[in-house]
Formats: structure tokens, sequence, C-alpha cells
């Protein structure tokens, strides 16, 4: 499945790159944070800068095959208000080069830096058993074992070496970094909208340390 990355190759727990992430949390911080889910729609990718003088553009695709962001037809901001037919130029380290249909020179492309690249639901693939897309978990309760409410799934990161899922905790006093694997999240049910958490010591990483954290695990983006 040309969307799917694996948390691990030995685990069953998959999750779907195209995901519901912040584009001004990008392209200040490098981060992706993710914001609250629409079931209707799905965050593709994003619009970094202009690219050259023809009018193509750079874009930061969140599919795990970065030209699959135009591989389901065209794309919409996040007011529905403008389409966006996409050509793929070329693939770089630093995110696609396109073109989009009817912009054809830098200064339109300058004024669409910045804009959020979203796909209608229904034109993705149903995920296989075991995988999910990133804008399925954002909003969902965490619990233990015994059903107890531990806090709620406010975003899906990965600082080089697997996926991790962020989970506030109910109280609000902090935050929990959870290895997205099937040891550490045996069960995710979208139907009861809750994932079992059963870390073997709950992450004592905090918001603030998360840069230096960041900053030794993460590898170069590579295309």
């Amino acid at each position: 499945m040309p969307l799917s990355t694996c948390a691990s190759p030995i685990l069953a727990h998959c999750l779907i790159n195209a995901t519901q992430a912040s584009a001004t949390s990008y392209l200040e911080a490098g981060t992706y944070m993710s914001v609250p889910k629409n079931s209707e729609t799905v965050l593709m990718g994003v619009i970094l800068g202009a690219h050259g003088i023809k009018g193509d553009v750079m874009v930061k695709s969140f599919a795990e095959n970065p030209a699959d962001i135009a591989a389901y037809g065209p794309l919409f901001s996040a007011d529905h208000n403008r389409q966006f037919k996409l050509r793929i130029v070329r693939e770089t380290h630093k995110g696609l080069t396109v073109h989009i249909e009817g912009v054809d020179d830098r200064t339109a492309v300058e004024a669409l830096k910045g804009t959020e690249l979203y796909l209608p639901r229904e034109r993705l693939p149903k995920p296989e058993t075991d995988t999910f897309y990133h804008a399925d978990l954002i909003g969902l309760r965490a619990v233990d074992v015994n059903g107890t409410t531990l806090g709620t799934v406010t975003a899906v990161q990965n600082y080089g070496a697997s996926d991790i899922l962020e989970i506030e905790r109910a109280d609000q006093s902090d935050v929990d970094l959870i290895p997205f694997t099937n040891a550490c999240v045996p069960d995710v049910s979208l139907q009861n909208g809750t994932v079992t958490i059963m870390p073997p010591d709950i992450s004592e990483v905090k918001p603030d340390e998360r840069d230096a954290d960041e900053s030794k695990n993460a590898e170069p983006d590579k295309s």
C-alpha cells in the first residue's frame, strides 16, 4: 500500500503519513504537530514557497511516497474555496517541485506560501488491518488495560526512530510520549474512540526537552 509505513518492520501497527499536521508548525519549527481531525478531509501537504521563475512551487508532502500527493486528484485549500491540480516536476531532499495548473508566475506562487493542501477522505484507500491514518488517531481517548482514562492523543510524532503518540494527560499536567508499537499500544478501537496504553515506563520527556531529543535522534529528510 503506497501510503503506509510500519512503525517497526516486525510490528503489526502501521501508520499512514497523510496526517492532520499543522503547516504553521512545520514552516516555523520543522515539526509535525497535529491539529484536531476533520473526518471529511485529510491534510496531504503544504506549499513551502516559490521555486524558480516559471511558477513552480516547493511542496512538503505528508505521504510516505511524496509523489502520491498528486495521485488522488485535485487538492483543496482548508476553506475549500480553492482547488489545486498538481503536476510533479521532480523530487528533491527539500521536498517536491510541483507545478500547479493555472499558476504560471512567481508572484502568484508566493501568495500561496503556507497554503495547506487537503484531500477529501473518501478518495483515499481504506486502511488495511492494523494500519491507521494519523488523522484517525488524533483525538482518541487513551486508556489503560482497565479502561481508566489516561488522557487524549494530541499528535503523532517521529524523531527519527519510530512513530510516537503524544498523549496529553487527563489533568493536563503533562504530556507523555508513547511508542506506537504492539507492546505499548496493544489495541486501537476507532469504533470506541480509544487507544489502550501499556507503556513500560511513562515517558518523562517534557515539551521543552523535545528540541534536544529531535536534534539528537532525527535523520535528515530523504527523498
